[in-house]
């Protein structure tokens, strides 16, 4: 009999409570990564809650604890509840805030093809061909050219706006745009998006029968801009 009470105590509901929490935070820390881009910051600080939720989670080992810990117990069960409501708040904002960033990039990457369109628009009327070569060389072609005109991204409710004045290397993730001349007067034009990798359902594409038309940053206000950039 003491051998199944030993056994029952073990595996009380009560005791299950830090490995489920445990579990819990592991998943939604991993699911904020994987919607923000796994941006650092919001990692870090969502690992830091969770560490500090269990070092504070109450022991519950003993039988019975005297009278006197009994409110250390429920502080420590109430500070636990106020870092996970702390979790869980932080992850939506930090979802949000990375999803708002994302479409701010994409919008700059859309406005640049744009303009990259009309540069080669621009080279094909002068040389009767597209640039050759990769990203970089095709880059260097037109602006060499002239052909690349300023691209100027207005914010809403502001006079303010985003120039660009060079054809950036690479784009807003840190990853590699993608060039190809398919024919005298056809191209792709790409970007891996937020995942870095080429051929997903992220990638930013343009050709020569579909640029991306201009619309803005309509849904961007300068300030948030200023808040939001790296």
């Amino acid at each position: 009999m003491r051998k199944h009470s030993d056994i029952n105590r073990r595996l009380s509901p009560v005791r299950l409570l830090p490995p489920i929490l445990l579990i819990a935070q592991a998943g939604w820390i991993i699911y904020v990564a994987d919607r923000t881009d796994y941006t650092e910051t919001p990692i870090f600080l969502l690992a830091a809650l969770a560490f500090t939720a269990l070092v504070l989670f109450p022991d519950v080992s003993r039988k019975a604890a005297p009278k006197k810990h009994d409110r250390l117990r429920i502080a420590q069960s109430m500070a636990v509840l106020l870092l996970v409501a702390a979790q869980i708040v932080f992850g939506i904002i930090a979802i949000r805030a990375a999803a708002y960033q994302r479409e701010c990039r994409i919008i700059q990457i859309r406005s640049l093809f744009n303009g990259i369109s009309r540069a080669l628009a621009c080279r094909v009327d002068q040389s009767n061909a597209l640039p050759e070569g990769n990203f970089a060389a095709m880059a260097d072609n037109v602006q060499q050219a002239g052909c690349f005109e300023r691209v100027v991204i207005p914010f809403s409710g502001s006079d303010k706006n985003l120039a660009i004045n060079r054809i950036p290397p690479r784009d807003p993730w840190d990853g590699q745009y993608f060039y190809q001349q398919i024919s005298k007067n056809d191209y792709v034009l790409a970007s891996s998006g937020p995942d870095l990798r080429f051929g997903t359902g992220d990638d930013i594409v343009a050709d020569a029968t579909t640029p991306y038309a201009f619309h803005g940053l309509q849904m961007l206000t300068y300030k948030k801009w200023k808040q939001n950039r790296r």
